[in-house]
């Protein structure tokens, strides 16, 4: 946009930034016809200059060059995003110094707004009865940082085989008991379906026959880097933080020769 159009948009909304703001400019602010207005004032980190902030709703729409006539060194920009943004912003790191009118209430408009920005910038509040209701609306927008197995393969994956009732599940069971993990009992397919981060992922009396159906998968699940885990419908991304132990009558050669 041209600094032509941008002068001639109209808003209610308005950022306004003044160095070393006057009385005589701060008195302007404190009377423009507003519905609500926040002026908070700092000082630059790096140089130490003091400034203003101001947020300012009005009752109806101005122009950015009618502002400026008013405040001719003023850097005044439309309000992009919601209004609490803005508002936090403006008071997240100056003293208030006047604020005055009826601030607008946080529609579910706004509430969605500021929770997408917040799921992007990895601050959201995973425990707020809004996120709880829209999760995976929300999980959509959070940044994924890819969780790699930073071991030995050896130590996150096991199989176990041996002839019939030698208590092969068993001790899978107990292992995990004796530490306090939760067993996800995987049938031998692609599914993962009702996987909910279970530390142990098991699956039972693997055969040869099924092996050669799923060995392009099991490479997968046995990596240590995260992979789509097919459900009904459409698939889930998971990372590596489970131990996958298989069970079977027969040994790693027999099944993948």
């Amino acid at each position: 946009m041209s600094r032509v159009a941008a002068a001639s948009c109209q808003a209610r909304r308005f950022f306004i930034t003044i160095n070393n703001p006057s009385d005589d400019e701060i008195t302007t602010l404190e009377t423009l016809d507003y519905k609500y207005i926040v002026i908070a004032q700092e000082n630059a980190p790096t140089t130490g200059t003091p400034h203003i902030h101001c947020l300012v709703l009005f009752n109806s729409a101005k122009r950015i060059s009618t502002l400026k006539r008013l405040l001719p060194r003023a850097n005044i920009q439309v309000v992009r995003g919601t209004f609490h943004q803005a508002r936090e912003y403006v008071i997240k790191d100056g003293q208030i110094i006047y604020e005055d009118g009826a601030a607008p209430r946080l529609g579910i408009g706004d509430t969605f707004k500021q929770m997408v920005q917040e799921a992007k910038a990895g601050t959201i509040d995973t425990e707020s009865l809004m996120y709880c209701r829209y999760e995976k609306f929300f999980q959509r927008f959070i940044p994924k940082t890819d969780y790699c197995f930073d071991g030995e393969l050896n130590t996150k994956n096991a199989w176990i085989y041996g002839p019939p009732g030698t208590g092969k599940s068993r001790l899978v069971r107990d292992y995990a008991r004796s530490r306090g993990y939760r067993v996800y009992e995987k049938l031998s397919n692609k599914w993962w379906d009702n996987y909910d981060g279970e530390e142990i992922v098991l699956i039972e009396d693997l055969d040869p026959q099924v092996c050669k159906l799923l060995v392009h998968h099991i490479k997968l699940w046995a990596d240590r880097y995260p992979f789509r885990a097919k459900i009904k419908g459409g698939s889930v991304r998971l990372e590596p933080r489970f131990q996958f132990i298989v069970t079977s009558n027969y040994s790693l050669a027999e099944c993948f020769e």
